[in-house]
């Protein structure tokens, strides 16, 4: 099975140059990698060892390390250049489309070296029917907050421009239609052509055969996925271009949002032409859902520059400004560069490149244009100024500090407690040791333990829930009082004129710091939680086996990462400043009328947010209260073994010169090398 490049695409790219290039910008990837296979190889002996009992949770373990990848989720608006970012980064320039049409919200994950599907390369999802009834009835999202405002005309409008687009797919498509909603096309190669076909609109009603085929399933097309294999990458990327966020439906926000939720880092694509404009503005509130850390910025376009050189330290300065201002001010990252000189890297060729964007290069890479330059060093000299190798090693420094060493440490922690586990009950074996309880009463006590950390759950973590809850709820109850009062009163001072509607920026940052606030005290109460469940359990195995368990250390499970409060991203009716909101307020700003009016209106957009924040905040619990509830089921099947005197299963691989049990302490001193070098 191939990836199917188009031969004009094929014959331009550089590959071996694009390889070694991506092999240098992400070393940092590369050492990650190591990481994972260093504790891969150290499963493995642990495998060696044991031939039975532990098949199971090896597996789980060496699956996690072989397949991880980074999801990392592209945001921006339309035009920014994200699409052709994307592009560079799989190297595969102009393999997606960069003008998706306003009116489709397709996500498009090009999966770089994953694992795939048997025989799929790239995959189209499709709406179903609820979706679609739903957005005729509605009128999408934006329908919804145009009829709570009793924008009776826009709604109007809303549901003639969506119907009139149901009935063209609905020609476009046949009968086909309805047996397409909530199916998936799959196809073991893939073309520009055929990507086309699936999320760029184009112009579907001309003459051309071309015409009549591209964009023909893009109205339906909620996601596509396109597998790849690309030369230089360590580990496996998933890079997901979501549709810009300037889109009058707003549909494209909540696609994005989804998106968001289960990336690992997001970069946030500016164009540096007009960075920071209104609607970037509306990227910063995306950012709010997402930990500083895990937010890159990627100031694209600069080869529109005049004068890059003077012009770079200066946009860099106003976006740390207004990022400090919109309490972002912690984001470190900020990468400045141009796809376009990267496509033209990549291909080799300065002929991509109009007059201007040359100036620009070599104004920054202080060139001499008269001086005469091969082909392989224009590459190396577009590449070095192109900003991708700056920002893979940002991509790579943000994985080892976040997704990457969550996923080490659960490893570590796990192959800690096997070890352990194991040694115990070699030891036990040498000395003929046996259990001094019984199964049943293994049982019993282990029973007793998971009630009694269920009981911690409900009474300590579940406490910080309620409080959470309660907290978001009043910061929002005083929100849209306090935004409905001074309406209010700006209405009265200033008439129908000049009414302004405040920014729940504020909210944001309030909700935004209640929730890292509650996640950091809920980690506390976990790691305490755990910390006396991996004692009662060595206590325990103590009772169990005697002196053969009093040098046994069980590690506590590492709790598992916060998942991102991604409805702060949404946005909240009273951001739009558009005339049908100030038309709207106009009519009702001659009572008290208005107050209430504007309560109920604020209030259903506020309490939406927040009940999906407190939603969020409640699968954080459930998540930490899964790892404890399975890392007491892993070790239930190691007690119940030891009670039920069961052996530990052949040498297998090992030298039968060597006993398990120098081979176990070696693996366990290996294991607590490989931590201590980590850490360094």
């Amino acid at each position: 099975m191939r990836d199917y490049v188009t031969p004009e695409l094929s014959q331009q790219i550089d590959s071996a140059g694009s390889k070694r290039r991506f092999e240098e910008a992400t070393l940092r990837l590369a050492a990650t990698r190591g990481q994972f296979d260093d504790l891969a190889a150290l499963s493995g002996r642990l495998g060696s060892l044991v031939s039975e009992g532990l098949e199971n949770q090896l597996a789980e373990l060496n699956a996690a390390l072989a397949g991880f990848t980074t999801q990392i989720t592209f945001v921006g608006q339309v035009k920014s250049g994200k699409t052709a970012l994307v592009n560079a980064l799989a190297g595969h320039p102009g393999l997606l489309p960069s003008d998706v049409n306003p009116w489709t919200s397709v996500v498009t994950t090009l999966h770089l070296n994953t694992m795939r599907p048997r025989n799929v390369r790239a995959e189209f999802a499709f709406f179903d029917q609820d979706e679609w009834e739903g957005l005729i009835r509605e009128g999408g999202r934006l329908g919804s907050l145009a009829k709570r405002a009793r924008a009776d005309d826009e709604l109007a409008q809303i549901r003639v421009q969506i119907e009139e687009m149901y009935q063209k797919s609905r020609q476009r498509l046949g009968r086909n239609f309805e047996l397409l909603l909530g199916n998936r096309h799959k196809y073991d190669e893939f073309s520009q052509q055929l990507i086309e076909r699936y999320v760029c609109l184009g112009d579907q009603y001309g003459g051309s055969e071309q015409e009549a085929t591209q964009g023909r399933f893009a109205d339906i097309t909620r996601s596509a996925d396109l597998y790849l294999e690309v030369g230089g990458y360590p580990m496996g990327l998933s890079l997901q271009d979501t549709p810009g966020v300037n889109d009058p439906f707003l549909m494209r926000e909540q696609v994005t949002l989804r998106s968001m939720n289960s990336a690992s880092l997001c970069v946030v694509v500016l164009s540096a032409a007009q960075a920071m404009n209104t609607v970037d503005l509306a990227l910063v509130q995306l950012l709010t859902a997402l930990e500083s850390r895990r937010v890159l910025i990627f100031v694209n376009r600069i080869d529109e520059l005049q004068d890059p050189v003077q012009d770079i330290p200066e946009i860099r300065q106003s976006l740390e400004q207004v990022l400090q201002a919109r309490g972002m001010g912690d984001i470190g990252t900020i990468v400045f560069g141009s796809a376009l000189w990267a496509e033209a890297a990549l291909r080799g060729d300065r002929s991509c490149l109009p007059e201007d964007s040359h100036s620009s290069l070599d104004s920054l890479s202080q060139f001499d244009p008269s001086t005469e330059e091969c082909p392989s060093a224009f590459a190396a000299r577009a590449w070095m100024h192109c900003g991708i190798p700056d920002l893979l090693d940002a991509i790579g420094e943000t994985v080892a500090a976040t997704s990457g060493a969550q996923l080490i440490e659960e490893s570590w922690r796990r192959l800690s407690n096997m070890i352990a586990t194991l040694r115990t009950r070699q030891l036990a074996y040498a000395e003929s040791a046996v259990s001094q309880l019984s199964e049943g009463t293994t049982r019993a006590k282990i029973d007793n333990l998971r009630r009694a950390v269920d009981s911690y759950l409900e009474s300590d973590m579940g406490a910080q829930f309620d409080h959470f809850a309660q907290r978001v709820r009043q910061y929002s109850d005083d929100y849209v009082k306090r935004m409905a009062q001074d309406l209010l009163e700006r209405a009265r001072e200033n008439g129908r004129v000049g009414v302004e509607i405040c920014d729940p920026m504020q909210l944001r940052m309030r909700l935004r710091t209640a929730y890292i606030r509650y996640a950091n005290e809920l980690r506390s109460f976990f790691q305490e939680i755990s910390d006396g469940t991996a004692q009662a359990m060595m206590d325990l195995f103590g009772q169990m086996l005697g002196e053969a368990a009093s040098d046994m250390q069980l590690q506590p499970p590492a709790a598992p990462a916060s998942p991102p409060p991604v409805a702060l991203g949404r946005t909240i009716v009273v951001d739009l400043q558009t005339t049908r909101w100030k038309a709207w307020l106009a009519a009702h700003v001659n009572s008290r009328g208005l107050a209430r009016e504007y309560h109920s209106l604020v209030e259903a957009e506020v309490s939406s947010i927040s009940e999906e924040l407190i939603a969020t905040a409640r699968q954080s619990l459930d998540e930490m209260a899964s790892v404890l509830r399975g890392f007491l089921d892993e070790q239930e099947g190691y007690a119940i073994a030891i009670a039920r005197g069961a052996p530990l299963g052949t040498f297998g691989a090992v030298n039968p010169l060597r006993s398990r049990k120098e081979a176990l302490e070696e693996l366990s001193r290996d294991l607590r090398r490989f931590s201590s070098q980590r850490d360094v």
